[in-house]
């Protein structure tokens, strides 16, 4: 009963600070930027600066994101509102 409520909290909490694209972008340019995200996350002077500010880097690439989006989209209404009501209900 409440598995499918944790694996949707699960996946929206996995990809939180994500970046996106509207649908419809050409996937030359969405496999551009993905390149490019990924050869920043590895970037030794964008990782010094992180870890000087104290930042965690432990991102997902594109397509783990795409996949888990594609999943929180597919999930069904009545999770979704069971979900909205037990959040409602602890008071968040």
């Amino acid at each position: 009963m409440y598995e499918p409520i944790a694996r949707f909290m699960s996946l929206s909490l996995t990809i939180t600070r994500t970046l996106g694209g509207a649908p419809g972008v050409p996937e030359e340019r969405v496999r551009l930027l993905r390149r490019a995200f990924d050869e920043t996350m590895r970037d030794p002077a964008f990782l010094a600066d992180a870890e000087r500010l104290g930042s965690e880097i432990d991102p997902m690439g594109g397509e783990e994101v795409q996949h888990a989006v594609t999943q929180i989209m597919a999930t069904p209404k009545d999770v979704v509102d069971r979900t909205q009501a037990i959040i409602a209900g602890a008071g968040f």
